[in-house]
């Protein structure tokens, strides 16, 4: 009989003993360490039951991702994200690939996000409609690629004017399709190692200017389609071509008009 009373006391008392430990667990942003091998199921179950995931892992404003070093997809096609996740350590990330691809009406502030060691940022921001996460002042001063990084967006207001891009060789289709950005100006960007810029600026809505970027490092096959349907808003000055490429461009894909074409060679 005592041990019939015995095991219904504890089979009462140990599930909300480990509940109640973890909603006190919950109040500290130290006991809900976040790494790679986590984040993932974590930030899919707050999408899904945040009861449970507050449970779980505490509050997502709370969550210490100061060891996380991978970002890839976390809000890929999220709809209505609002929580603050300012306070989100990034100082240790490295990929944001697809972060924030096709998602929709995410209003996260994220911009004090330190994403200094961030090298990839391809995707990170494609297909986002309506998208409220200013990230104006990010430092990117590691980011390698920025292949279609803005592609298809029509929500992301930021100056990007001053990103540093000194370490960028992808610009791929960077603003393909894109609306909604403020240059705040020319983007006077290094592209001192840019390799390729493909379609960088095709059918980009937004951009009105006149280039001279540094593209000594670009692949002529690759400036052939960099303003493709974007010739009558802007182009790149004739008078910053290589001396050393010869040949012949499209001016309709390259240059901000026909006049300005001229012949090049890629020496190679």
């Amino acid at each position: 009989m005592k041990g019939a009373l015995f095991f219904c006391i504890c089979a009462t008392l140990v599930p909300r003993f480990i509940d109640a430990a973890a909603t006190r667990a919950g109040s500290s942003a130290q006991k809900f360490r976040i790494r790679n091998n986590n984040i993932r199921k974590a930030v899919r179950l707050w999408m899904a039951d945040r009861t449970t995931a507050r449970r779980v892992y505490g509050p997502i404003e709370s969550w210490d991702t100061g060891l996380v070093t991978a970002m890839d997809s976390l809000f890929l096609g999220s709809e209505n994200f609002g929580e603050d996740i300012s306070a989100w350590d990034t100082s240790n990330v490295k990929s944001m690939q697809w972060l924030f691809y096709n998602s929709a009406n995410f209003t996260a502030n994220i911009s004090g996000w330190d994403v200094s060691q961030v090298s990839d940022m391809t995707m990170a921001f494609a297909y986002a409609k309506n998208f409220q996460g200013d990230v104006t002042t990010w430092d990117t001063r590691s980011v390698k690629s920025l292949w279609y990084t803005f592609a298809y967006s029509s929500g992301v207001k930021a100056n990007i004017s001053t990103w540093n891009t000194v370490n960028v060789a992808s610009m791929q289709g960077t603003f393909q399709h894109s609306s909604g950005l403020e240059p705040g100006g020319s983007l006077h960007w290094d592209t001192t190692n840019v390799e390729d810029m493909t379609h960088v600026f095709s059918n980009a809505s937004w951009f009105n200017h006149v280039l001279c970027w540094n593209l000594t490092s670009v692949s002529a096959d690759s400036l052939q389609q960099a303003y493709c349907d974007n010739k009558k808003r802007g182009g790149f000055d004739c008078n910053c071509i290589p001396p050393d490429l010869r040949g012949s461009i499209n001016s309709e894909c390259f240059f901000p008009s026909p006049s300005c074409a001229r012949d090049v060679a890629i020496s190679r």
